[in-house]
């Protein structure tokens, strides 16, 4: 993971290949806390969260902190430069993304985006659809969705050279 600055935000390699992903912005240096580390203030109000996991993997989180930040015109598309040694980079129909190799293998994999909000508490007006677990933590966190938050797909575009998240904005601008 990146200590801050132009480099890559992260690298992964497995079997002499290699995926790096760059962010579109200076990184500030981030806060270690375990396996996360956090950059705060990538974009004005918005934290970016990575959690590196026991495979060599990670979860990336960005944090909008309120409905100012929300409307950063750079969370309509924002899209991660990649680096892509001896892999392709495919989406699928449900936004799953992979990094495959020349015999179509899957060396890198993530699942579709989602992105949530921190409602605690159910709602019936809203536009936005709650989660369906009926389980889970009564709070949202950088982790996942809390029990009534209000759930959608980021769509994903992959090429070789760049990932590009589209935030649902209905979801971002809603008043609740």
């Amino acid at each position: 993971l990146s200590g801050g600055g132009a480099t890559p935000l992260a690298t992964m390699t497995a079997h002499g290949h290699a995926l790096a992903l760059t962010m579109p912005v200076t990184l500030p240096a981030p806060t270690i806390d375990g396996a996360t580390a956090t950059y705060p203030a990538v974009l004005p109000g918005i934290d970016l969260q990575i959690t590196a996991d026991a495979q060599g993997g990670f979860a990336e989180v960005f944090i909008v902190r309120d409905a100012t930040a929300a409307t950063n015109p750079a969370l309509k598309a924002l899209t991660l430069n990649t680096q892509a040694t001896g892999v392709r980079l495919h989406t699928d129909d449900a936004g799953n993304l992979s990094a495959t190799d020349q015999s179509g293998t899957a060396i890198f994999t993530a699942p579709a985006p989602t992105m949530w909000d921190s409602t605690t508490t159910a709602t019936t007006a809203s536009a936005i659809p709650a989660t369906a677990a009926a389980e889970g933590p009564p709070v949202s966190s950088s982790t996942g969705p809390g029990r009534n938050a209000h759930t959608a797909p980021i769509r994903v575009d992959a090429t070789d050279e760049r990932i590009t998240l589209t935030p649902d904005q209905n979801m971002l601008t809603a008043s609740d």
